[in-house]
């Protein structure tokens, strides 16, 4: 005969609860420390369990700096490839025009 057991569920939801119930018993009893001592417990879960978030948080802020840095840099390149574009024509005709005044360059 095959004994009776709870199915992973059950068990998986009873465990959430739990957990949850406990964060909220130690974010309650945070709450009525010192401020000294929550700055100590916060600048303590800073340096140990949240380091892995702000580093990935802080090399997402550099990539969004250096990508604003790259789309200013390709608006530079662009307007000056347009100038550059629009001088190239005027350049030419100011040869020939040197060409049929007979004008030497300088």
């Amino acid at each position: 005969m095959a004994t009776y057991s709870e199915s992973p569920e059950e068990t998986r939801g009873r465990r959430e609860w739990t957990l949850a119930g406990i964060f909220v018993f130690l974010a309650v009893a945070v709450l009525y420390l010192p401020e000294g001592n929550q700055g100590q417990l916060a600048a303590a879960f800073r340096a140990t369990v949240l380091r892995p978030f702000l580093f990935t948080q802080e090399v997402l802020a550099q990539a969004r700096l250096r990508a604003e840095d790259a789309g200013q840099l390709q608006l530079s390149l662009d307007s000056l490839a347009a100038l550059v574009t629009i001088q190239a024509p005027l350049a030419e005709e100011n040869r020939r025009l040197h060409q049929l005044l007979g004008l030497r360059e300088r």
